[in-house]
């Protein structure tokens, strides 16, 4: 189930950020899905999936 949460989450926040990268953007989530980290299946979550896109930029 959070595999394809957060993998959809990533791309709805990277489809905001990429139609207008100078906007900020805010997501509201919980901390379990802004972590860097992964789940503990090795399930990368949110935060995860957008520093690997926009590495500091996150």
């Amino acid at each position: 189930m959070y595999a394809a949460r957060d993998r959809y989450m990533a791309e709805a926040v990277a489809r905001v950020v990429d139609n207008g990268p100078e906007a900020p953007v805010m997501v509201w989530a919980h901390n379990g899905h802004l972590a860097k980290g992964t789940y503990g299946d090795r399930v990368p979550a949110l935060g995860s999936r957008l520093r690997e896109r926009y590495d500091d930029a996150y």
